[in-house]
């Protein structure tokens, strides 16, 4: 009988394991990359302990930040680090960097932001030539999964207002916009 129990109970404690990891896993945060090997800290800044070590190019997943310090996590370990040591970009070359790019293409069409992936939810369209240098001012930052073109028309979209952080030009369309830019996108110009 204590077999079955002690069975049982790993069992249970198992599961009770498995729900946390998937909602550890669930966790929407943003998406970036360490530059080099960093040391997560206890708090943000050089005076709390170090917890933990992250290669160089590691995925992680951004928390949040506060002045230069942000609370990052990955499969391992939860921790603070500089905000220098992340890349938000395609490849960790940089904080903040990433394909930038300024065309000044003009085309007909339209381009559609939906909230939802394949095209559902509610929707933004835009003609050629609108410019969205801060989606929060609309209450629409952080709020797009895909986006539909109809026509000759692209448009840049960032991670940040004001075109800053990862950048990228969209010509066709992005049923499920890829991991840095879904419900990141805080800036917009269409051509």
């Amino acid at each position: 009988m204590s077999y079955l129990f002690s069975y049982l109970k790993n069992v249970i404690l198992l599961a009770f394991s498995l729900l946390a990891f998937f909602n550890i896993a669930a966790f929407a945060g943003t998406p970036a990359q360490t530059i080099d090997s960093v040391d997560l800290r206890d708090g943000p800044g050089l005076k709390y302990d170090t917890t933990y070590t992250i290669e160089a190019q590691s995925d992680i997943i951004v928390e949040r930040c506060q002045k230069r310090w942000c609370l990052v996590s990955n499969k391992s370990a939860k921790g603070w680090v500089s905000v220098e040591d992340i890349s938000f970009g395609v490849n960790a070359t940089g904080a903040y960097s990433g394909v930038k790019r300024d065309q000044a293409l003009q085309g007909s069409g339209e381009i559609c932001f939906y909230t939802g992936d394949n095209f559902s939810g509610e929707a933004i369209c835009s003609k050629t030539g609108i410019v969205m240098k801060d989606l929060a001012l609309y209450g629409r930052d952080n709020s797009f999964a895909s986006i539909s073109i109809e026509g000759e028309i692209s448009a840049m979209v960032c991670r940040d207002r004001d075109f800053s952080s990862y950048c990228e030009t969209i010509t066709k369309d992005q049923p499920t916009l890829g991991k840095l830019l879904k419900y990141s996108i805080s800036s917009y110009r269409v051509w």
